[in-house]
């Protein structure tokens, strides 16, 4: 099974919170802000780290916001290969 690999911009924003959840990341270079949907900056994902599971786990739409602090790159998660053993 080959992984897809996705980019962003600096300042991109990557999900919002409300969104679904399609998708989890694993980032493979830069750095993402995690913002709260009251605009509270509550973490960073650094190279190496996985974001966007918990909501695709709790089977809820997104609770927060992700921004790319600059370009970054990560491999897409399906839900599907998330949630398969």
């Amino acid at each position: 099974m080959g992984a897809e690999n996705i980019s962003w911009e600096a300042g991109e924003v990557i999900y919002k919170a409300g969104d679904e959840s399609n998708f989890a990341y694993l980032l493979t270079k830069g750095e993402v802000e995690i913002i709260s949907e009251k605009g509270t900056r509550v973490g960073f994902i650094n190279e190496d780290e996985v974001f966007g599971e918990l909501s695709i786990l709790l089977k809820t739409k997104r609770t927060f916001t992700a921004i790319a602090l600059k370009k970054s790159n990560a491999l897409l998660i399906t839900k599907k290969n998330l949630l398969d053993d």
